[in-house]
């Protein structure tokens, strides 16, 4: 182990980031099993341990190191979720080393050169197994005037182009970029396809030829392929990473990973290749980093990073980010970036990259504007950017601010009834409005009788957000979220109404951080809840566990545990929840709906029970509904199909052969519909399979009834 490698683990006062940098060891000789069995006995938070590990893209790594040192010492649950992420990650890597195996044999079908690196090639050099982590797309270099052949021969083997592109912008961003991505949504993969390493925004002097001249070849995925040499593949990771100030935990490992794979590796040769292409700063951040805090080599320029204090500097607010979990500053080729900006070598190429950032035009400023090619070149869109961010953009914002101010007069008009009178729409606009203030009205005084009854909390943000008044549809979301806050749907209405506001909807908006109080039972329970919200069902149980631990009759905790083990299968418990479940339905409450308490009970009384639990908070109508008309006899028997989902849904697809093979000479059929307009296939099957088909969406109850 590298000297002041326990030291630098020492220094990191949170726990789980400790934990997860003694487990994120990139060869196994590195694991120290004896220090990693004393940090788990001295506690850990489970949950922010795997959130942490999920964040930084090393969960793989991280249960493989667990699973061999100290079994013993983890939830069953977080193992189980290992094994389950393990399997994931081979799935998707062999993927992705199908996808790079037939890349690469169309390529050489079409006898083009090409080297490759990252993804599989990355896991093969740095791990010696490409299914230790989810690897990116794999990248293959060409050389320029065999990049459209690349192009078209990938396209063969099923990638494809972004479709709203024309052919002259591609080419033109590959230009500017050094690089285009192709996917393949049959694989659910990717190839990026590189002509240069770097954009040329930045200022560095990268050697293609050498690359090519030092390239060697080897068997990856069962194909052999050209690859970067050692030296090389080292230093463009450096690039890679250094060139967009990425540096996430899980790139920093791989660094380490590919460091320690190459124990012979040369040092000054290395360093003379980083120092010709200017980007010796960025090769030392990456040895810094995993030296320090993955035990990895580089003992040999050790004093290089110790004398400049600007890496030394951005060591620190790397390993800051980590521990806070904050987004790296992850950039793309058309950003200016003040940290890449220190992380080029010398003042010449400092001063290039700067002027080069500001002047030249990005793949942003091309894909708004499609030129005929004959217009497409550099100076062309060097003054149309000048023109858009110079000229343009402050018109644009004052426009956009206007109409700001337009939309909040209409929004307080139509939210206060006055729209009616002020402002000019349809017949059918008036009585969408009149239905919407109807349903604030009828929730509000829903809410009067209960102020914590969510399903009115839910109707009055449903209400307040079509009447234009998104803050407080927020408020009314957000007091329905409190009593079920793992409630995907309300979730999603919450972040819609949230990007009506102005503001931005993030993932962390439907994932709440990790409790900061952990003995905070209630934020535990909304942490578990918003991660059963986003299908995260391992990590939404392990969450509810620790509220219950802290009250074990915590009614949202409980149900949220429960429901998780439902939705992923997880049947090991299902006695404990089974009482609990009966327990709860004995007491007069409720921790499931009628259809999730069918997965677990058999008991027709309680399914009974739970319907009229369910049912207890509607309110019957104030006054009575109209009479039936007498019954007469007809001449065939009517049956009339209500439902909602007359569209491509299970429940149209299972019913629309039931409809067209009625006798209709005994049976006269009418399909009522709840839901909206649709022009589906299918829906047109149910429309000719009935003799009459009622579409209900926009009546009041009392209308359908």
């Amino acid at each position: 182990m590298t000297p002041g490698f326990g030291s630098s683990l020492g220094l990191i006062a949170q726990p789980e980031l400790r934990l997860l940098l003694a487990c994120a060891r990139p060869p196994a000789s590195m694991i120290d099993g004896t220090a990693i069995r004393a940090m788990l006995q001295a506690g850990v938070d489970w949950a922010g341990f795997a959130r942490k590990a999920i964040r930084h893209g090393v969960v793989n790594l991280v249960g493989n190191t667990i699973e061999k040192v100290a079994p013993d010492m983890v939830p069953d649950d977080l193992l189980d979720a290992f094994r389950i992420n393990r399997e994931y990650i081979e799935s998707r890597n062999d993927l992705a080393a199908e996808g790079l195996r037939r890349s690469a044999a169309a390529l050489v079908n079409q006898g083009i050169d090409a080297i490759w690196f990252n993804g599989p090639v990355l896991g093969i050099h740095a791990y010696g197994d490409p299914g230790v982590r989810l690897f990116g797309a794999p990248r293959l270099l060409v050389r320029e005037h065999a990049a459209a052949a690349t192009i078209a021969a990938l396209r063969d083997v099923g990638y494809q182009q972004p479709a709203q592109l024309t052919a002259t912008q591609l080419d033109f961003m590959r230009y500017l970029q050094g690089h285009e991505m192709l996917s393949n949504r049959a694989l659910g993969i990717s190839a990026d396809v590189c002509t240069r390493l770097a954009s040329i925004g930045m200022a560095l002097d990268i050697d293609h030829e050498g690359l090519w001249r030092r390239s060697q070849t080897g068997l990856i995925s069962g194909q052999t392929v050209r690859t970067l040499a050692p030296q090389d593949e080292l230093v463009v990771s450096s690039i890679r990473e250094g060139s967009r100030w990425a540096w996430r935990l899980a790139e920093a490992c791989d660094f380490a990973a590919l460091i320690a794979a190459q124990p012979n590796l040369d040092w000054a040769e290395a360093w003379r290749r980083a120092g010709a292409q200017g980007c010796r700063r960025m090769l030392l951040l990456g040895v810094a980093l995993a030296r320090r805090y993955f035990g990895a080599g580089g003992d040999e320029i050790r004093s290089e990073v110790h004398r400049d204090p600007v890496v030394e500097a951005m060591v620190v607010r790397t390993v800051a980010r980590w521990h806070t979990d904050e987004p790296s500053e992850a950039l793309s080729d058309h950003k200016f970036s003040l940290a890449v900006l220190r992380l080029h070598d010398g003042s010449v190429r400092r001063a290039r990259y700067l002027r080069r950032s500001l002047i030249l035009p990005s793949s942003p400023h091309v894909s708004r504007i499609a030129l005929p090619r004959r217009l497409t070149n550099l100076f062309v869109y060097t003054v149309l950017k000048v023109v858009q961010e110079a000229a343009l953009l402050p018109p644009l914002r004052i426009a956009r601010e206007l109409r700001a101010q337009g939309r909040r007069l209409r929004a307080l008009l139509v939210s206060h009834g006055l729209g009616l009178a002020l402002i000019p729409a349809s017949k059918q606009q008036r009585a969408l409005w009149r239905r919407h203030y109807a349903a604030r009205a009828a929730a509000e005084r829903l809410l009067a009788q209960n102020p914590n009854d969510p399903t009115a909390w839910h109707e009055l943000g449903d209400a307040l957000a079509r009447l234009e008044r998104p803050a407080a549809a927020i408020a009314a979301y957000d007091k329905a979220l409190a009593v079920v806050p793992e409630n995907a749907v309300l979730l999603s209405k919450r972040a819609a109404a949230v990007r009506a506001a102005g503001g931005r909807v993030s993932r962390l908006d439907t994932e709440e951080q990790a409790p900061r109080s952990p003995e905070d039972a209630d934020a535990w329970a909304r942490h578990a809840a918003s991660l059963a919200a986003a299908k995260r069902f391992a990590e939404a149980t392990i969450a509810a566990d620790r509220a219950i631990a802290i009250n074990p009759t915590h009614q949202v905790a409980l149900r949220v545990g429960i429901r998780s083990r439902i939705a992923s299968c997880d049947w090991r418990r299902s006695t404990e929840d089974e009482r609990l479940v009966a327990d709860a339905f004995l007491a007069g409450g409720s921790l499931l709906t009628p259809f999730a308490n069918r997965a677990i009970c058999e008991s027709e009384a309680q399914d009974l029970r739970a319907a009229q639990l369910w049912a207890r908070p509607f309110v019957l109508p104030q006054t009575a509904l109209p009479r039936a008309r007498k019954y007469r006899r007809h001449d065939r028997i009517r049956l009339g199909y209500l439902c909602a989902e007359y569209h491509d849904h299970p429940a149209a697809r299972h019913i629309v052969g039931v409809f067209e093979h009625h006798d209709r000479s005994r049976f006269e059929t009418t399909a009522i519909s709840l839901g909206g307009p649709d022009s589906s296939q299918l829906r047109q099957r149910i429309e000719a399979a009935c003799d009459r088909f009622i579409s209900v969406h926009d009546m009041k109850d009392e209308q359908i009834a």
